[in-house]
């Protein structure tokens, strides 16, 4: 069973930042990718206990995974994507496509 992940986007003029809860988790555990337009964030944990009191044993498994998929607002350039993990807390900050709105024209031939 995946866990929901709480997330907070904020879109500015040149870039989207967006902050997920991932309590818990540590960097290798976590997979981040844009696919068709989306945000895919992805990971599992998993740890083991195991205590010895005398003669007797307990172990403990647990496994935990997540599962998010946001849409973008507008295309990104995920080569120029930055990511923290803090507290808790996975940061991005993905730039997105700079938009040519320069016209080129053409020179004409001298005639």
């Amino acid at each position: 069973m995946f866990e929901p992940l709480h997330a907070d986007i904020t879109e500015s003029e040149g870039s989207l930042s967006v902050k997920v809860e991932v309590p818990g988790f540590i960097e290798r555990e976590l997979r981040v990718a844009i696919e068709a337009g989306h945000l895919v964030i992805s990971g599992k944990h998993e740890s083991n206990k195991e205590e010895k009191n005398g003669k007797a044993t307990s172990s403990e498994a647990c496994s935990r995974e997540i599962f998010r998929v946001i849409d973008l607002p507008s295309e990104v350039d995920m080569r120029k994507a930055t990511a923290t993990l803090k507290d808790g807390i996975l940061e991005l900050t993905i730039p997105k496509v700079a938009k040519d709105q320069a016209v080129q024209t053409i020179p004409q031939a001298a005639a």
